[in-house]
């Protein structure tokens, strides 16, 4: 099954990683707008994509791992959720009680 990460930073890393090592999962395609992102697409041999948008609308994921900032985790797999991509979140899930995504 293909896993994407969203964000590529040290948590984003770890969560790649992780994939190499688990049974009948691999990372599908790295979600990162940051310039450094590319390069470590490549070095993981991913396809790179902008935003949770490209990744929807590309299909090379059957689910998601959102390890972006804290500010973005309610709208990012808000996004994934609606569109039916089952999601692991990093924690916290929002930085407020009031829904921000809808």
């Amino acid at each position: 099954m293909g896993i994407a990460v969203i964000g590529a930073g040290a948590i984003g890393r770890t969560h790649a990683e992780t994939l190499s090592r688990a049974p009948g999962l691999h990372l599908a395609a790295l979600v990162d707008p940051a310039p450094g992102a590319a390069a470590l697409a490549q070095a993981l041999g991913v396809p790179l994509l902008p935003d949770a948008g490209a990744l929807i609308g590309s299909g090379l994921a059957q689910g998601a791992i959102v390890a972006t900032p804290n500010e973005t985790h309610l709208p990012v797999a808000g996004a994934l959720l609606q569109a039916g991509l089952p999601v692991l979140l990093e924690k916290p899930v929002a930085e407020a009680l009031a829904p921000r995504w809808r």
